[in-house]
């Protein structure tokens, strides 16, 4: 199984979609952190953690190794970004 569908399994996800619809979601658990957190990263290749990264946060990142993209994803829930750019919270200028 791919890393999304991975993923989406393990989220309860009905659909591929809906993964993406939850990451957005501010009132959905937290699950989708605590599932990466103890994926075994080296069951994927570097090229499936890339897409997952891209397809969670819509950034595009290159990274050395799977646990780099993993601790990617990580640190992004950790600092309280929304995902996707256009989702996130505007800064007001003064």
């Amino acid at each position: 199984m791919e890393l999304l569908e991975t993923l989406a399994y393990r989220c309860g996800c009905d659909f591929l979609s809906d993964l993406n619809f939850r990451c957005l979601k501010k009132d959905f658990p937290p699950l989708l952190p605590h599932i990466v957190r103890h994926l075994l990263v080296e069951k994927w290749n570097c090229e499936e953690w890339r897409d997952a990264v891209h397809y969670i946060t819509g950034e595009k990142i290159q990274r050395e190794s799977q646990a780099d993209y993993q601790a990617y994803l990580l640190n992004d829930w950790q600092m309280g970004r929304q995902h996707r750019p256009g989702s996130r919270p505007e800064v007001k200028m003064k």
